[in-house]
C-alpha cells in the first residue's frame, strides 16, 4: 500500500479513520497477484557505462515485500489488506521490519478498520509461529509498526521469496475481531532456486532487481 504509506524507521501510514462495517472473523486465500517485491534505493547511482556482461550495484535502503489483498476485487463493499515487510538499512545495521493497516473499502471510499493489535505469521510444514513485535502506539490513522527478530525474519523472507511456500498471517484487532490471510510467496519468474539467487538477497547484496515488482522513488 505504498500509495497509504511513506517509510520512515519501518513505515508510518496516511490513513482515515471511521468505524469498521464488521467484526467477523475470516480466513481469507489472498491471490499470487496480490504480493510484489519492493525495494528502494539509499541513493541513486551516478551514470556509468556498463561493460558487456557487467553487472551493476547500487546500496539499496530496504528491500522486501509488499502484499495488497484483495485489490483486484470488484466487490463493494469489501476489505484490502495491505503490508510491507522489509529489511531495512537502519544506518547502524539491518532491522527487518512490517507495516501493516486494513481497509473497509465502500466505493472509491478507503475506511481504516481498527488498529491491529497482535501480528504473527506462520509458515506450511512449521509449527513455529513467527510473531512480529508491535512497537508504539498506533498513529492517528491506526497505522502500525512491528519488528521482526532477525533469525525468525530470515526465515519469513525466505517462504516469501518462493512460491512453493504457503504463508499464513494472523491478525487481531482492536475491536477483537481477528483475521487469518493465506497466500503463496512471491514467484520468481527466472526460476534460479532461491537462497542467495531469490530476487531479495540480491536486492539486499544492492543489484538492481528485474520482473514484476514496485520500485519506491
Amino acid at each position: 500500500m505504498r500509495a497509504n504509506l511513506s517509510v520512515g524507521a519501518v513505515g508510518v501510514f496516511f490513513l482515515v479513520f471511521v468505524p469498521a462495517i464488521a467484526v467477523a472473523q475470516n480466513t481469507i486465500r489472498l491471490d499470487s497477484d496480490d504480493i510484489f517485491l519492493t525495494w528502494q534505493l539509499a541513493k541513486r547511482p551516478p551514470p556509468s557505462r556498463m561493460a558487456m556482461g557487467a553487472e551493476t550495484t547500487a546500496p539499496t535502503r530496504y528491500c522486501g515485500f509488499q502484499i495488497r489483498g484483495n485489490h483486484r476485487s470488484r466487490t463493494n463493499p469489501r476489505v484490502e489488506w495491505d503490508m510491507n515487510i522489509d529489511e531495512i538499512d537502519s544506518g547502524a545495521g539491518r532491522v527487518a521490519g512490517v507495516t501493516a493497516g486494513v481497509f473497509d473499502v465502500v466505493g472509491h471510499q478507503r475506511n481504516p478498520r481498527p488498529a491491529i493489535v497482535d501480528l504473527s505469521f506462520s509458515i506450511e510444514g512449521n509449527t513455529q509461529a513467527i510473531p512480529a513485535r508491535i512497537v508504539g502506539a498506533p498513529n492517528a490513522d491506526n497505522g502500525i509498526k512491528a519488528l521482526l527478530e532477525t533469525e525468525a525474519a530470515n526465515q519469513l523472507f525466505s517462504a516469501f521469496s518462493d512460491d512453493r511456500h504457503l504463508i499464513s498471517i494472523a491478525l487481531k484487532y482492536a475491536d477483537s475481531s481477528s483475521d487469518l490471510l493465506q497466500l503463496r510467496g512471491y514467484h520468481d519468474w527466472r526460476r534460479l532456486g532461491g537462497g542467495k539467487n531469490s530476487m531479495l538477497n540480491e536486492c539486499l547484496r544492492g543489484y538492481t532487481p528485474h520482473g514484476p515488482l514496485r520500485r519506491i522513488p
